[in-house]
């Protein structure tokens, strides 16, 4: 049974950060931005912090602040449409929160739905090769004078 006093009255799901996890109540619908992994063993967890080592992923000392995804079959689909991006780029997801303190990853998150990849747009990518065009072309005139 999900827990409707967690849901707006529109039954809307609540935005939580990884701070807030510790805090919720089992089975609360949430939407929550990370940045998504696949461990060794394939399974997917949303961590919120970009770039992380393989080692960091899925690792009990990690755990707290991780959220390992459930349903394979739509994790596949979130990879396929995520792509390598994912580490470096935010993606947020909604679905049903568990938590289980017992278990070593005691956050999982089930039937996730993809609310948002963010990716940068092209003016951003533009400004950041104009500035790297200036940088380099006052390094070459400094060394040439």
């Amino acid at each position: 049974m999900i827990n409707l006093c967690a849901f707006g009255e529109d039954l809307s799901p609540r935005q939580i950060s990884f701070f807030e996890l510790e805090h919720l109540v089992d089975l609360d619908l949430v939407q929550i931005r990370g940045f998504l992994y696949e461990t060794a063993d394939k399974r997917l967890v949303l961590a919120e912090e970009p770039n992380l080592k393989s080692c960091c992923v899925g690792s009990p000392a990690k755990g707290r602040r991780q959220i390992v995804i459930l349903e394979t079959t739509v994790s596949g689909a979130i990879l396929e449409g995520v792509g390598q991006q994912a580490r470096s780029l935010p993606i947020t997801l909604t679905g049903i929160l568990h938590i289980d303190a017992k278990q070593e990853f005691p956050f999982s998150l089930e039937n996730p739905t993809i609310v948002q990849i963010e990716t940068m747009d092209p003016l951003s990518i533009l400004a950041i090769a104009v500035v790297l065009i200036i940088l380099f072309f006052g390094v070459w005139k400094f060394q040439n004078s």
